[in-house]
């Protein structure tokens, strides 16, 4: 029996409180060098999101349980939560649709074309990749069996940034043994990054109005839910620093990505000219 104590740094989990059918979690190894920066979870036990460092490199991982029948706001949420993201995004999960009606189902696909339709075009405009499917495009592999239907599908997903795509090492779906859903897995190419210890802030955001207001709502936030008079003022400031910095890194690294992927569209179209 495997004992995850001894392999477990940190648990980060998301359960449904009036059930056991929903539930989502991260563990972190303890042979990891990992600095934790921030967590987002839901409350209904669909996804949890964790945000650090690992060997000095940004990554955010998000795992996500799609509950059968869900609408296309709830994958639309994810998507967000991908772009609104630091450093490499990692999101995977049973999703329970088959973006490939042919080769994603031993049988026929009874699932909404419409949805479908909407996620894959959210993925293409976002830049984001299916990844076991951008390493095998022809190949038929599955990761759930479903008794009532005697038949299989690939619903269980990695997904990522295409500008991330060279970092892709492997993806293997496993045998379906003791679960009606296989194992999937994923290998990057991950490099020790030197950490810089000074950080500074890129004022050039602050001459963006809406930037500037959005971060005197979240100061205004944390004062009011943190401002009890318990608290000391140096240790208050400290805190408030602290989160301030996350949520610019968080504003930033936006802002760059949607950059990227500019540069990434405009590049795409120059070669079909």
């Amino acid at each position: 029996m495997l004992n995850l104590k001894k392999w477990v740094l940190d648990v980060y989990s998301s359960s449904y409180k009036l059930g056991h059918r929903r539930g989502v979690a991260i563990l972190i190894s303890s042979g990891l060098n990992y600095e934790h920066i921030a967590e987002t979870k839901d409350v209904s036990g669909r996804y949890v999101k964790v945000t650090g460092r690992i060997e000095g490199n940004e990554i955010t991982l998000l795992n996500v349980y799609a509950p059968p029948r869900s609408e296309w706001l709830f994958y639309r949420q994810i998507f967000d939560l991908m772009v609104n993201s630091q450093g490499v995004v990692i999101c995977g999960g049973d999703f329970n649709i088959r973006l490939n009606s042919l080769l994603d189902s031993s049988g026929t696909s009874t699932h909404c074309i419409p949805l479908i339709r909407k996620v894959k075009s959210q993925m293409k405009e976002l830049g984001i990749i299916d990844v076991w499917r951008e390493l095998y495009p022809t190949s038929r592999e599955y990761t759930h069996y479903s008794s009532p239907h005697s038949s299989y599908s690939r619903i269980d997903y990695f997904f990522m940034f295409s500008i991330d795509r060279f970092k892709i090492k492997e993806c293997d779906i496993a045998t379906i043994d003791l679960s009606d859903h296989s194992l999937i897995s994923m290998t990057l190419k991950w490099e020790r990054k030197i950490r810089k210890t000074l950080w500074r802030l890129n004022s050039n955001i602050l001459n963006n109005p809406n930037i500037v207001q959005r971060l005197k709502g979240d100061i205004k936030e944390f004062i009011n839910l943190n401002d009890n008079g318990e608290v000391s003022p140096g240790i208050l400031w400290d805190t408030l620093k602290a989160v301030m910095r996350g949520k610019i890194i968080s504003i930033t690294s936006y802002i760059k990505r949607l950059k990227m992927q500019k540069l990434e569209d405009l590049q795409r179209r120059l070669k079909q000219l």
